[in-house]
């Protein structure tokens, strides 16, 4: 075989390897960026745990059953079921979530349950409104809350009085 021939050769078996590596490895591209989309979604809610616990639980209650009086549960099987009905919100609820805690609520949707005592029912918690929070950190916060939907609690609310 002269050298010429060889080189073809291992041209042509290297040409081949490296389309199966690629061929491989392209195949498995779709378990690849479900496993990066879960430990994303993971992160999200790690992130969103630590927020909520300094942005939140003042108001919110550190397992987000809400204070009586002062401010809703979150971690509530009516949230998760009822609570954009209540409101006509046409979108999503991790949407509402971030819209609300975007720019804050002036008055309370509730009032018989939580009057707000003439202070602004939720403060506005993005940057763009004054608040301390970037888009992403309250997107985390949304994931937080939205990961207690499986395990919500229905949490009995009562009018103050």
């Amino acid at each position: 075989m002269s050298r010429v021939n060889l080189e073809i050769t291992l041209g042509i078996l290297l040409v081949l390897i490296t389309s199966s590596l690629v061929l491989v490895y392209g195949l498995r591209e779709e378990e690849r960026m479900a496993e990066y989309s879960a430990w994303e979604e993971a992160r999200a809610i790690e992130v969103g745990a630590e927020l909520f616990e300094s942005q939140c639980s003042r108001c919110h209650g550190t397992q987000g059953l809400g204070i009586q009086g002062l401010c809703p549960p979150l971690n509530d099987r009516n949230f998760f079921d009822n609570r954009l009905a209540e409101v006509a919100w046409s979108g999503t609820l991790e949407d509402y979530i971030v819209s609300t805690a975007s720019s804050g609520r002036l008055a309370s949707t509730r009032p018989q349950l939580y009057p707000g005592n003439g202070v602004p029912a939720m403060p506005s918690f993005h940057e763009n409104f004054g608040g301390p929070l970037r888009e992403d950190q309250i997107r985390n916060i949304a994931a937080f809350i939205m990961n207690w939907e499986q395990t919500a609690q229905v949490v009995e609310v009562n009018a103050p009085a």
